[in-house]
């Protein structure tokens, strides 16, 4: 059927025009398995035809575009798209051949919303240590958003759920809220290190890697009396700290520096 109908995602970035509308029905979901025909395109393309693409599972920008994209199809829908990926207008033609689904995220139990959690954090490290800071915290967001669908309640919280115990879903989110506040840390936004590593001491309030980070971005906002107790604290926990011990002279000089102009200003008011 041909169509000229049109699309445009919320935030601009996404153009859709319909070249032919497919077969009403469902559309692809999280995790589904799509077989795509990507062409006519300005972007590198080719290995998006050579293997089956999985929504959710992206490694980057255009990918993730792609997954909006896609939820939004019928199958054998052909469509013209344009992404707006930072500066630069992607164009391409992409027909959504065949998907696989995986049935919808409130119909899956808490062991596969866990396991699809590890799978994205396992991811996430990988893109960290490669240096893709935005990507990985997209994964480890992803992850977060997963464990938080798990039906918890909050009157009489249970000790399992579907056979997978509460405390594993609850350290899992520990360390990923960690994670993300590394990323935040590599980007230099410190107050939202320091909202995330508020969140993984709420549970785990003697988590030494959570301190050190929000001691290091309460420096960076120049609050350094707060830098200075927090770091003293991650040493008192964890005496053989390097990162700590060799950051513990810059806060003890900057502390003792704002005291100094602090007592100085005092001294002014009363002479």
């Amino acid at each position: 059927m041909e169509s000229h109908k049109s699309w445009i995602s919320p935030d601009q970035r996404i153009h859709k025009n319909v070249l032919s509308e497919g077969k009403n029905g469902l559309k692809p979901t999280e995790n589904c398995e799509c077989i795509i025909d990507v062409f006519a395109s300005t972007y590198d393309v080719k290995r998006y035809n050579e293997s089956s693409f999985i929504i959710g599972d992206s490694n980057n920008s255009f990918e993730r575009l792609l997954d909006i994209v896609l939820t939004t199809m019928n199958k054998d829908e052909k469509a013209k798209i344009v992404f707006k990926l930072n500066e630069e207008k992607v164009e391409f033609t992409l027909k959504l051949t065949e998907f696989k689904s995986d049935g919808f995220i409130f119909e899956w139990d808490a062991k596969k919303k866990l396991e699809l959690a590890l799978k994205h954090k396992q991811k996430g490290i990988e893109l960290f240590k490669g240096m893709y800071y935005v990507d990985a915290s997209h994964r480890f967001s992803k992850a977060i958003k997963l464990l938080s669908s798990i039906p918890i309640a909050v009157d009489e919280p249970p000790t399992v759920i579907d056979g997978l115990p509460i405390c594993e879903v609850y350290s899992l989110k520990s360390i990923l809220y960690n994670n993300l506040a590394s990323c935040y840390l590599k980007h230099r936004n410190y107050e939202v290190v320091i909202e995330l590593c508020n969140r993984v001491l709420q549970r785990e309030t003697n988590n030494v890697k959570a301190m050190y980070k929000m001691a290091v971005s309460y420096y960076e906002l120049h609050d350094y009396h707060k830098a200075l107790e927090t770091l003293e604290y991650v040493l008192k926990l964890d005496p053989q700290n390097k990162a700590a011990a060799d950051r513990m002279k810059d806060f003890v000089q900057k502390v003792n520096e704002t005291n100094a102009k602090v007592n100085a200003m005092f001294k002014k008011m009363f002479t």
